[in-house]
């Protein structure tokens, strides 16, 4: 993910490197100020086949209590095929949390 100050939004991209369909894949950000945590999302992308990648974006505008928060980090939410959550790593996707130093 990263952060565009001037488009006020986080924008990146999001793969399916399984060999299933991870289902319901959703972009969360973990956002901190200080001690000050807030989240910001999710994003929903949706269904993605093995191999399928998506862009995905979250506009600060969006999230009042986001404004003025630095990025720390984001955590997609995975759902395997039938609606049971699929913790990060699992059959239902593969995901890597992120991190990247911004601003707001």
């Amino acid at each position: 993910m990263s952060y565009d100050p001037v488009g006020r939004s986080f924008s990146g991209t999001v793969e399916n490197v399984t060999a299933q369909t991870a289902c319901s894949v959703q972009i969360e950000l973990n956002l901190k100020q200080g001690r000050a945590r807030s989240s910001m999302g999710p994003s929903p992308v949706g269904d993605l086949a093995p191999g399928v990648r998506a862009n995905t974006e979250l506009r600060v505008d969006d999230e009042p209590l986001a404004a003025g928060v630095t990025f720390d980090a984001w955590d997609p939410e995975v759902f395997d095929c039938n609606g049971n959550s699929s913790p990060p790593g699992s059959e239902g996707g593969e995901s890597h949390a992120g991190r990247e130093g911004g601003g707001g």
